[in-house]
C-alpha cells in the first residue's frame, strides 16, 4: 500500500462504538459533530503532526495510524463510500 496523501487518516479520529451507547448519547455525540456509522464513531480531529498533507512523523507513527484504511489500499471503494458518508 502506498499513500496517496489525502491526509484523510490525519483528520479523524476512528473509535469502536461502545456497546450500551444510547441514542441520545449518540445524538448529543453527532450534534457536537462526531459521526456515528455503522459500529464507529469518526471524530473530527486534524492531527498536530499534518501539515500540507504529509505526516511528519511517517516513520515513526502510532499503529492507530498504520491500520487506518484509505484510498490507496485493497479497501478503496469501500473507503469512498465512508468518506462520503462522513462529510
Amino acid at each position: 500500500m502506498t499513500c496517496n496523501i489525502c491526509g484523510e487518516c490525519c483528520k479523524w479520529i476512528m473509535l469502536s462504538k461502545e456497546k450500551g451507547l444510547d441514542d441520545e448519547t449518540i445524538r448529543m455525540l453527532e450534534m457536537r459533530g462526531v459521526k456515528v456509522i455503522n459500529n464507529c464513531m469518526f471524530i473530527p480531529s486534524t492531527c498536530i503532526y499534518l501539515k500540507d498533507n504529509k505526516c511528519t512523523i511517517h516513520n515513526t507513527k502510532p499503529d492507530f495510524c498504520k491500520r487506518f484504511f484509505c484510498d490507496s489500499c485493497e479497501n478503496a471503494e469501500e473507503f469512498k463510500k465512508l468518506k462520503e458518508m462522513i462529510r
